[in-house]
């Protein structure tokens, strides 16, 4: 016997089965049309600049939700430095190098736990580089839909899978200065054009 609060039903009933399986299409379609609402109403929201995005090193939001820079002025030069030293050296390697040997680290606020929201420094990768070289917030841009996600590279039960890098033509929304920048969006441009052609002829890191 199964029950809700419509009534009671016996699967052996054909009549009975036939409704529980109308019912669960219906709630299917409903829940498939409240999922789309809210995907639009995501759109909607980051088309007008205003889908709150988890920030980026050398950034902070305030409770208003403005995205301005860390207002640790350290932070700020050390985030200014890394583009200053890839325009002067071209590779991520050889930027990685630099701040290793000179023993620069990178600027973090930590997004949970007991130092929320402090600010702490750790040891430089070639990863945290690429990102923030690659990342348009720092030419003072506000994107959505620059790495979408892929249906049938998702893994199961893992949320963060199946992410790819969409080109520029292919973001959802790019409005420019939207954000304090660090760069020029024709230097963000440069760079992007350096790290592509770095990448194809397998110098450095891109």
């Amino acid at each position: 016997i199964i029950a809700d609060t419509d009534g009671i039903y016996d699967p052996v009933s054909y009549n009975d089965r036939l409704l529980l399986g109308l019912k669960g299409t219906m709630s299917e379609a409903e829940l498939h049309i409240i999922k789309q609402r809210m995907l639009q109403g995501k759109k909607a929201k980051a088309r007008r600049g205003e889908l709150g995005m988890q920030v980026a090193m050398g950034y902070v939001r305030r409770p208003s939700g403005e995205i301005v820079k860390d207002p640790d002025e350290q932070a700020q030069a050390t985030i200014q430095m890394v583009f200053e030293l890839f325009e002067k050296f071209s590779t991520i390697n050889a930027v990685l190098k630099y701040l290793v040997s000179h023993k620069i680290k990178m600027p973090y606020r930590e997004r949970s736990g007991l130092q929320k929201g402090e600010l702490t420094w750790h040891r430089p990768n070639r990863n945290t580089l690429g990102n923030l070289l690659h990342n348009p917030i720092y030419a003072g841009a506000y994107v959505y839909g620059r790495r979408p996600t892929e249906a049938h590279r998702k893994k199961p039960g893992r949320r963060s899978t199946g992410r790819i890098v969409a080109k520029m033509s292919d973001w959802q929304v790019l409005l420019k200065d939207k954000v304090p920048a660090y760069i020029s969006w024709q230097q963000y441009e440069r760079n992007g054009r350096q790290l592509l052609s770095n990448s194809i002829q397998g110098i450095g890191v891109a």
